[in-house]
């Protein structure tokens, strides 16, 4: 019985962990992704603001939310910074492409809405952080 209960505690903080990975990356899709594919503003209610950094909101586990209006990417952008990303990334993109929802572009970790919405929406993912980005391209 000892060693069942040691086994299990011993895995508490990997899953802990885990759940941490999921939540940055639900908080990309719910609170940028979703929202820029029906034209919203990016969901930062209930969220606190980083101090000395506009636009940015504190996540849970660390992750920063941050949202830009105009920049070189295009129009207005949502990025999710944090740990856990790449599982759920590589996930999403191959089903994204499955669907033909958004394509990949010539450029490594950008895709881009496959002809659904106006404007293109651009999804970048690069190390620990994803970007989507409304950009002023038609498909």
């Amino acid at each position: 019985m000892t060693r069942l209960c040691a086994l299990f505690l011993a895995g508490l903080p990997v899953a802990a962990q885990a759940s941490s990975f999921d939540a940055t990356w639900h908080a990309f899709e719910w609170r940028c992704l979703a929202p820029f594919e029906r034209f919203e503003a990016p969901r930062v209610d209930g969220l606190l603001p980083v101090v000395g950094q506009p636009g940015a909101y504190q996540l849970e586990g660390g992750a920063v939310l941050e949202v830009t209006g105009s920049s070189d990417l295009g129009t207005r952008s949502c990025a999710v910074t944090g740990v856990g990303l790449v599982k759920n990334y590589e996930r999403w993109s191959a089903e994204a492409v499955a669907v033909e929802r958004y394509r990949p572009t010539d450029a490594p970790g950008v895709w881009e809405s496959a002809g659904w919405v106006e404007p293109v929406i651009a999804v970048h993912w690069q190390a620990g952080s994803i970007r989507v980005v409304e950009t002023d391209r038609e498909s």
